[in-house]
């Protein structure tokens, strides 16, 4: 299904501007003689194109941002299940393959939300002490 909004948003959002603009165009020619269907091929294709391939486009980011939130989440707890609770950032970004300091950013909010504590060693890295 993802692919084919993809496609779909690929195809309608282009085709959609492309009315836009040439029917916009023709609509602002005052010597136009076809400024009546301009209008109406406007408001029957290209509008609609657009707001179409706009949703579809919408979409997919709604729900590719919410498979990352699962994922992270996922990858968040067996990370504190398998390790008794503690988690460095480099474990946490390797094991849900986001850089250092988007791992750091979700570490420190889950710190905030299960009131973490944290040790850090002699070389500054920060290990994260959530309790069960």
């Amino acid at each position: 299904m993802k692919l084919v909004k993809k496609i779909a948003a690929g195809i309608l959002l282009p085709f959609g501007l492309a009315i836009v603009i040439l029917t916009t165009a023709d609509l602002l020619n005052k010597n136009s003689p076809t400024k009546e269907g301009s209008a109406t091929i406007l408001v029957l294709f290209g509008l609609p194109s657009l707001g179409l391939g706009s949703w579809f486009i919408w979409d997919l980011t709604q729900k590719s941002q919410a498979e990352k939130l699962d994922r992270l989440q996922d990858a968040f707890y067996q990370l504190v299940e398998a390790n008794g609770g503690k988690i460095t950032v480099l474990r946490f970004a390797k094991e849900a393959d986001l850089s250092g300091a988007e791992a750091k950013q979700y570490l420190e909010e889950k710190a905030k939300e299960f009131n973490a504590s944290y040790d850090v060693n002699e070389q500054g890295d920060i290990t994260y002490r959530f309790t069960f």
